[in-house]
């Protein structure tokens, strides 16, 4: 079995008590200001977190990885630290990362140079941990609805939901390729299972 690999079903079960409990509902998922005010991100982060603790990890939230080496962001700079949303454990050794993104990221897929500003893309930072920790499994959560308000972002309305989820897709197989072990969760506005793939 791969490591990580129950985490994405522990995380369903969560999820779907947090929308029993009407915490999470479809407009957070369709409207990027909506999920802001819901604070879509932080239940869906502690779903993760839940997921990690039911499948005998340690899971810690906002969790700084010291990088061996260092990751150049678009501005030149060295980053040293990369914090992701979750990070498991087993005992004193880093086994995985979790990560979660709302529509606000959904461009998050794409590599930072392909932005005019200086942004680091969640991409790079993803592709360097598959890089530089041997052997990690990393879990991505992405919020696309089949139909959605999205953020004002430039570039975003450049694209279909549809090709969204796509660049995400090819991304997790761009992760694997490195050698990371890769699960990801969809979530749309449906009521019921998240896809995980």
């Amino acid at each position: 079995m791969e490591e990580g690999s129950q985490i994405p079903y522990a995380f369903v079960e969560s999820y779907n008590q947090l929308v029993e409990l009407g915490l999470i509902f479809p407009s957070a998922i369709t409207d990027y200001a909506k999920a802001s005010q819901a604070s879509l991100h932080s239940l869906l982060n502690y779903a993760l977190i839940r997921a990690g603790m039911q499948t005998d990890y340690l899971a810690f939230p906002e969790y700084k990885l010291r990088l061996k080496v260092p990751l150049k962001t678009p501005k030149g700079r060295h980053q040293h630290f990369i914090q992701v949303d979750t990070a498991y454990f087993k005992g004193d050794s880093l086994k995985g990362v979790g990560e979660v993104f709302t529509l606000d990221e959904i461009h998050g897929c794409i590599p930072s140079g392909d932005f005019a500003e200086k942004w680091q893309t969640p991409y790079d930072k993803l592709n360097h941990v598959a890089q530089h920790f041997p052997g990690i499994f990393v879990v991505i959560v992405n919020v696309i609805p089949n139909q959605a308000r999205m953020p004002p972002w430039k570039g975003v309305k450049d694209r279909s939901l549809e090709q969204w989820k796509q660049g995400w897709q090819q991304l997790i197989r761009g992760l694997r390729a490195k050698g990371a072990t890769a699960h990801h969760i969809v979530i749309d506005e449906k009521q019921g299972l998240p896809e995980t793939c």
